[in-house]
């Protein structure tokens, strides 16, 4: 059979992000455009169940803006590097 899959949207609301000074602040919205590989699918869904996005997509989101956030100043996150 033909899987047909289709670019989808995920909107990460309120990710707080911890500066290397101490400075906790927070990004109101991160929009992630996604697209499952046809082929990828079934792998996907069958270990992370049809909810993938939360595992895959807004967990990786929080993880990756903290990893990124604890190794950089308020002044290089909000003005420098954005």
């Amino acid at each position: 059979f033909v899987l047909q899959t289709t670019l989808q949207t995920d909107e990460v609301k309120n990710v707080p992000c911890g500066t290397s000074g101490g400075v906790m602040i927070y990004f109101d919205r991160i929009e992630v455009v996604n697209y499952l590989v046809p082929s990828a699918v079934y792998d996907i869904v069958r270990n992370f169940t049809a909810d993938y996005d939360k595992a895959l997509i807004f967990n990786k989101v929080h993880h990756e803006l903290n990893q990124f956030c604890s190794v950089h100043s308020l002044q290089e996150v909000y003005i420098g590097l954005f």
